[in-house]
C-alpha cells in the first residue's frame, strides 16, 4: 500500500491525507470484483475517490500494462469508461464509479436469457460502442507481434498462449496434441474473418460496471486486443450454455449484416 500512498499525482490535490484500502476489503461494501493478475485498491484524497490498479507485465500471458493503459484511455474516450488520472508503469490511477456495482454471472445470466431486458440493451449498446471505437495504435502492434493476419477467431492472446505452451512442450494435462488441428476446424465452421475491431477479451460479470443511470462501464482491459466482436458477445454469455446471444447480436449489428 506504501505504493500507492506515495504516487506523484496526489499532490496535485493539495495537502489531503491519503487513505488507501485494498479493495479485497471492501468488496462487499462498495460491490466490486477483486483483481486475478494485479492488485486493487481504493483511495480517498480529500473528497476524490480512486480507483488503483497495481501491477507487472506478465509477458508469458500476454499482459502488457501500457496496452492496457491506452485501451482504457480509448474507453475513456469514448464514455465506456472512467477517466484515467495517472499511469506509470505498473500503476493505473482512475476515477471511482460513485453509486455504481459491478454485474453478477446471475445478471449477465438474466440479460441474456432475456429477462432482464433493459441490461441486455445496456450491454449491447456499451459492446457496440466499444466495437466500433477505432483500435489503439499500442494494441495493433501486439497483433503483428503475435501473427497479424495469421491471427485467427481466438485473437492474439490465444495464438500467444498456444504458440508457449508448445514451446515450452506444457504436459500438465494432455491438450496440445491435434490442439492446432481442432482449432482450425472449429474456425473453419465459424466462417471467413470481418475486419479485427477493439475487443476487451474478458468480459467477465465483474469487469461490467453498471452505473446509476443504468448504463455499463468496461474495466479492466489487460487482455484487450484487436478481434472479432462476436467473441465478445461470446464471453459475455457467462457460463450458461442455453444464454441468448442472437439478442446481443440483434442489438450490437451482426457485423455480417445478417
Amino acid at each position: 500500500m506504501e505504493r500507492v500512498r506515495c504516487l506523484g499525482c496526489w499532490s496535485a490535490l493539495g495537502d489531503a491525507e491519503v487513505a488507501v484500502r485494498p479493495v479485497k476489503e471492501l468488496v462487499e461494501e462498495l460491490h466490486l470484483g477483486e483483481g486475478r493478475t494485479n492488485q486493487n485498491f481504493i483511495v480517498d484524497c480529500g473528497s476524490r475517490r480512486f480507483f488503483v490498479r497495481l501491477g507487472a507485465d506478465l509477458p508469458f500471458f500476454g499482459v502488457n500494462r501500457q496496452r492496457e493503459q491506452a485501451a482504457a484511455r480509448a474507453a475513456e474516450a469514448v464514455g465506456l469508461g472512467p477517466a484515467v488520472r495517472h499511469a506509470e508503469a505498473d500503476v493505473m490511477v482512475v476515477d471511482f464509479v460513485d453509486e455504481s456495482r459491478a454485474l453478477t454471472e446471475e445478471d449477465l445470466h438474466a440479460a441474456c436469457d432475456g429477462t432482464d431486458g433493459s441490461l441486455l440493451k445496456a450491454l449491447g449498446l456499451a459492446l457496440r460502442r466499444m466495437h466500433e471505437t477505432p483500435v489503439p495504435e499500442e494494441l495493433e502492434a501486439f497483433l503483428t507481434a503475435v501473427g497479424g493476419s495469421t491471427v485467427g477467431w481466438g485473437g492474439p492472446h490465444l495464438a500467444q498462449w498456444l504458440h508457449y505452451a508448445e514451446e515450452q512442450n506444457y504436459s500438465r494435462l494432455p491438450l496440445l496434441p491435434g490442439l492446432r488441428d481442432l482449432i482450425a476446424e472449429l474456425e473453419s465452421v465459424a466462417g471467413s474473418l470481418e475486419p479485427n475491431r477493439f475487443c476487451h477479451f474478458d468480459l467477465l460479470a465483474d469487469n461490467l460496471v453498471l452505473r446509476s443511470d443504468g448504463t455499463i462501464f468496461l474495466v479492466d482491459f489487460e487482455y484487450a486486443a484487436p478481434g472479432q466482436p462476436l467473441m465478445d458477445l461470446r464471453g459475455a454469455r457467462g457460463a450458461r450454455a442455453n444464454a441468448r446471444v442472437l439478442s446481443a447480436r440483434r442489438l450490437w449489428g451482426d457485423p455480417r449484416g445478417e
